[in-house]
């Protein structure tokens, strides 16, 4: 066969494949309007991704000048205001029950003896309200905050007693100044979370899509396996490039959409190199696509991908190691995450977009992305030669059934 005519067939099944794709409402909607618009969904969501001045209630049994100052320098922070104080922690649970306020900070009796005594240690309980972990963060980090200052205060005012003033105590408590300084992200769960989010959207929308669509086929009888009109032919390199095409094509323009054009839209940290960024979605984009079709084989009814699939989802995102570092996960799942796309591409995005990364400051991600390119090709390509041997023995024994009903009616 000539190169004009492999280009020809692939050409062939590309447009076979779009419209199939078009005159399917379920897989259009998947791609157009998840595909476009659950990225939306998860980025309005996370909007407003800081919160200030959370409402709190404060318990203080036996009030002491220690914990005046503590409240008092709790209250002066951006992050939390102390509506009110109780003297009792059921009250202040009631308080937060009717959603008045969304944390309790519980000062024991002992508090002050132990804070000037030495003789225990001085605690302090926290109780946060749970329903966003926007509230969480804010108390706990206020709280946090203060207390390192407190602290800061005891250590310099026992120093002082014995003697030690000045820059030699400073020293003492705090040998190295610092500032800290969060690189990389505003500090909310946007920056945090979103740049993964966009990429698990793409991988999903696409694994759906593919799965309904072979589903479908297998359910309407329809071949795959030929090229339409030439029965004789099963050209299955070129069908699964033709294919492959076809996604592709649709999904780099989401692609941009979600990676470039929605960070910047929502003010996301975005400070990668437009071609880095590029570089990254290709290799991504084809590991995906021929993943889907390798697994789009084991799909036999059109509901199937979504029924088995979706659950996939959480486990992907928590394997790819940005909520959880690889370091802390046991070998199986940090090697079983080196086999699915949205790992690499999760890490690969996040250094780009998000900390400035280079391609290549990223070579093993890219690199792991081409790798699953090329044996998802290959794995694809023979799924489905397997799957056409299958059925075409499926046929095969169906027309042997069917002569040998026909034959014992008409004995």
């Amino acid at each position: 066969m000539s190169v004009k005519h492999w280009f020809q067939d692939i050409w062939f099944v590309l447009c076979h494949e779009m419209y199939r794709i078009f005159h399917d409402p379920g897989v259009s909607l998947i791609f157009f309007g998840a595909g476009l618009l659950y990225p939306i969904v998860y980025n309005v969501i996370y909007w407003n991704d800081d919160v200030e001045e959370v409402p709190i209630v404060v318990v203080e049994g036996r009030s002491s000048a220690a914990s005046r100052k503590f409240i008092h320098d709790l209250d002066a922070t951006s992050l939390v205001c102390v509506k009110t104080t109780t003297a009792t922690l059921q009250e202040a649970k009631k308080l937060v029950i009717e959603g008045k306020v969304h944390g309790i900070v519980y000062f024991p009796d002992e508090f002050n003896r132990n804070l000037t005594t030495m003789d225990d240690k001085a605690h302090i309980e926290v109780y946060n309200d749970m329903s966003t972990f926007l509230y969480m963060k804010n108390v706990t980090a206020a709280v946090n905050l203060v207390m390192l200052d407190t602290m800061h205060g005891v250590q310099m005012g026992r120093y002082s007693m014995a003697g030690m003033v000045g820059e030699s105590a400073e020293q003492l408590v705090k040998a190295v100044p610092y500032d800290a300084v969060g690189l990389y992200s505003t500090g909310g769960y946007s920056s945090f979370l979103i740049p993964a989010i966009l990429i698990m959207a793409i991988h999903q929308t696409l694994l759906f899509g593919i799965g309904m669509l072979g589903g479908t086929a297998r359910e309407e009888n329809s071949e795959l396996y030929y090229l339409p009109g030439r029965e004789h032919e099963r050209a299955f390199s070129r069908i699964i490039l033709g294919r492959a095409l076809a996604y592709f094509i649709i999904y780099f323009g989401i692609s941009a959409y979600c990676l470039i054009l929605l960070p910047i839209l929502f003010h996301m940290p975005h400070v990668g190199n437009l071609f880095s960024i590029f570089g990254m979605i290709v290799p991504f984009l084809l590991a995906t696509i021929f993943f889907c079709m390798t697994l789009s084989v084991f799909v036999r009814k059109r509901e199937t991908g979504m029924v088995v699939l979706l659950p996939t989802t959480l486990v992907f995102v928590f394997i790819a190691g940005f909520s959880w570092p690889h370091a802390a996960m046991p070998a199986f799942w940090r090697y079983f995450s080196y086999i699915i796309p949205s790992t690499f591409g999760i890490n690969a995005f996040i250094h780009i977009n998000t900390m400035g990364a280079t391609i290549g400051e990223t070579l093993f991600e890219i690199r792991g992305l081409w790798i699953q390119s090329a044996v998802y090709l290959l794995t694809a390509t023979i799924a489905l030669q397997v799957d056409a041997y299958i059925d075409k023995r499926r046929k095969l024994v169906e027309k042997e059934e069917k002569e040998g009903e026909q034959n014992n009616t008409s004995k």
